[in-house]
């Protein structure tokens, strides 16, 4: 990590390492304070069922443990695009 704004998330040990925003002690926050959330869950992170005229776009989604992190099922006329993601096995 070598840029502020990046994090590395060490499965083995279920550890977050962050390099905090450039701003982040300009604003006076104080990392012992900070809130973290991780996000584990191996079910899909976005499920549409059965929806319809729904567009998902413009989404970036990283260390995704599951490679089913959108599913559709059902309903016509869904977009799903324009997004990013690397997946963590």
């Amino acid at each position: 990590m070598d840029t502020p704004g990046e994090y590395y998330y060490h499965s083995a040990s279920s550890k977050i390492y962050v390099y905090p925003p450039q701003n982040f002690f300009d604003s006076g926050a104080d990392v012992a304070s900070a809130k973290i959330e991780i996000w584990k869950n191996r079910d899909p992170f976005i499920h549409l069922a059965s929806a319809s005229y729904v567009t998902v776009k413009g989404f970036t989604l990283r260390g995704v443990e599951s490679k089913d992190a959108i599913r559709v099922t059902g309903g016509h006329h869904n977009i799903v695009g324009g997004g990013q993601g690397e997946l963590v096995s």
